[in-house]
């Protein structure tokens, strides 16, 4: 029989004597059955764990169990969870400290209590401030394309969208076109004062055979040919 079993066993043994006061009938054929459940959970166990951490984990998970009410610990400040986890210290010294008899049934109850609470602080400060995972690496094993596109028939993976998307990207592209970048801006500068000009006063003055010539009017006179100022390179 495994640890795991074993355990299982035990608290359901320790159930039934409670219940029935060792006079169940046939108690021995339950402790098999319970011997029967606890096999069932053979695949969970965790390999190489000795039997007091077990135990011990037990307890502790007893004790979060009580406190369910109170929520999570993940908003608890560090500064909290050590004062917490150093209280359940002192009060384990205060019943050990100093004294050369054995403690009690009832002062071990305490005892174990304290010391699972202590853990359990311990369990929530680790917990909070565990290490990010680290990157799951890549088997090397590519993904197989089965996944064809409704439109032009491209086979494609998961991770490229074939789970999610109809279509692949490039015939979505093309269906949905991205809008043109607008235009630049020209900006201009009349000869005649050297201000820039922002196209809307000044005017052109055609002349045969020639391009239109834009000049800048101000009041009742031009005052000068209006030129395009080129970006730099």
């Amino acid at each position: 029989m495994t640890t795991r079993e074993a355990l299982v066993a035990k608290e359901l043994s320790r159930w039934t004597h409670e219940l029935f006061g060792g006079r169940a009938p046939g108690r021995q054929a339950f402790e098999i059955e319970a011997q029967k459940i606890a096999a069932l959970t053979h695949a969970e166990e965790e390999p190489g764990l000795r039997d007091a951490v077990l135990w011990f984990a037990r307890e502790m998970e007893r004790q979060l169990a009580v406190n369910d009410s109170k929520g999570g610990w993940d908003n608890c400040s560090p500064l909290f969870l050590i004062e917490s986890l150093r209280e359940n210290v002192r009060q384990i010294v205060r019943l050990v400290s100093g004294r050369r008899d054995v403690p009690t049934n009832d002062e071990k109850k305490v005892i174990l209590k304290a010391a699972a609470d202590a853990a359990n602080f311990a369990l929530m400060l680790a917990d909070n401030f565990k290490p990010y995972p680290p990157p799951a690496q890549s088997s090397g094993a590519e993904e197989p394309r089965i996944y064809p596109c409704a439109k032009c028939g491209t086979m494609r993976t998961k991770s490229e969208g074939g789970t999610t998307f109809t279509i692949c990207d490039k015939c979505w592209d093309e269906e949905n076109p991205k809008p043109a970048p607008p235009a630049a801006k020209k900006r201009y500068k009349c000869q005649g004062c050297g201000q820039p000009r922002s196209g809307v006063d000044f005017f052109a003055s055609p002349q045969p055979g020639k391009p239109p010539q834009y000049w800048h009017w101000v009041k009742d006179h031009w005052c000068g040919p209006v030129v395009e100022i080129k970006a730099k390179p």
